[in-house]
């Protein structure tokens, strides 16, 4: 299982940005870190950074 980031857009057009694992092909939302309005652009988040949830570390 390795976490990674993803960006998708939900029913009312704005830009979720979500913590997701894949394991055994199956896709697990972690965490939902937020979401932004299409005139609004989600800040890009720079390398590095890092997040972490239980034991787990997303970079």
């Amino acid at each position: 299982m390795s976490p990674y980031l993803r960006q998708v857009k939900t029913a009312s057009g704005a830009t979720a940005v979500q913590v997701v694992a894949k394991d055994h092909g199956v896709r697990r939302i972690v965490e939902h870190l937020g979401s932004a309005r299409p005139w609004t652009s989600p800040r890009p988040m720079p390398d590095g950074r890092r997040h972490r949830h239980g034991e787990e570390e997303v970079r």
